[in-house]
């Protein structure tokens, strides 16, 4: 079956809650919707515990226990089985990282499975590779196995393009020029990085999807840091890879649209003070422009 020509994107998927008639109906009406992509945003599965909780004068605040590799695989597989899940096998599903398929709540690169990336490989060697087995049927795997850039970061821990950038990051790029959608993929020839679909097609009829990894690469925010104010503090969440892979396709990018997925929260001044308050990016400068002090990309 031919899909639309629409993108959808989630996050913040419980597998172990038990689905209620809404949430049915809302998983329903995607997959009815026959989606040519399907991008997670992060927080796939909670792959973390909560084990009792804190009350707090802003409420209550729940203690979570870190997931292991075993764990995350459990979560990802429960999500697997569901009768909604993959949202439609004609769909391309891809995605990214945060903190609880991670594995860790307010998660970074301190992390076990960050260190060694199992996260990664747990998100894409497993669960996005089991995700898109009708879509390769249908279409033919599109590459080798490892041979995606994005899977190999998961992979190698490293990304052999761009040394030191580890995680979960790449780029889709969907032409929608009538017809069945066309996907175009990373690819990386003689050491030289190869924007997916750069000079093919139609550039008025693209949409490329960024995903960046928030959580991998994350530092650690130290103790009494003026929240509202990190410039200078030399703090990053990307990582120096994954910045150079960033601002290299994003400058070849010849898509009419560019879409940028992170699991950071961008509108959340209203809420109620919390732990992650930092990772609001609204009040972490090196989150805006380019992220990092000296420039922009914008």
């Amino acid at each position: 079956m031919t899909p639309s020509p629409l993108l959808l994107f989630a996050s913040c998927n419980q597998p172990y809650i038990t689905p209620t008639p809404e949430i049915l109906s809302l998983w329903s009406s995607m997959r009815s919707l026959n989606p040519a992509g399907f991008t997670w945003g992060g927080d796939a599965v909670y792959g973390d515990a909560v084990h009792g909780w804190n009350f707090t004068l802003s409420g209550p605040v729940p203690n979570r226990k870190p997931a292991d590799y075993a764990k995350l695989i459990r979560s990802y597989d429960r999500v697997l089985r569901e009768p909604f899940y993959p949202v439609s096998p004609a769909a391309y599903h891809f995605g990214t990282l945060d903190d609880h398929d991670l594995g860790v709540n307010n998660g970074g690169k301190w992390f076990g499975m960050a260190e060694s990336n199992e996260a990664a490989e747990a998100f894409l060697g497993h669960f996005l590779e089991r995700s898109n087995e009708g879509y390769y049927a249908g279409a033919g795997a599109p590459y080798e196995r490892g041979g995606d850039p994005v899977w190999a970061r998961g992979a190698l821990g490293s990304d052999p393009a761009f040394p030191g950038g580890k995680g979960v990051y790449g780029v889709k790029v969907f032409e929608f020029g009538g017809g069945a959608p066309r996907i175009y993929h990373e690819a990386t020839r003689g050491g030289e990085y190869k924007f997916p679909g750069l000079g093919e097609g139609d550039p008025g009829s693209k949409i490329a999807v960024f995903v960046v990894d928030c959580r991998t690469n994350k530092d650690a925010w130290p103790p009494g840091i003026d929240m509202s104010n990190t410039a200078g503090t030399g703090l990053d969440f990307l990582g120096e890879g994954q910045w150079a892979w960033l601002e290299e396709a994003l400058g070849k990018s010849d898509a009419r649209v560019n879409v940028l997925v992170n699991g950071l929260q961008v509108n959340s001044a209203n809420r109620i003070p919390s732990g992650n308050v930092a990772e609001v990016r609204a009040r972490a400068k090196r989150g805006e422009g380019k992220g990092r002090e000296g420039g922009g990309v914008r």
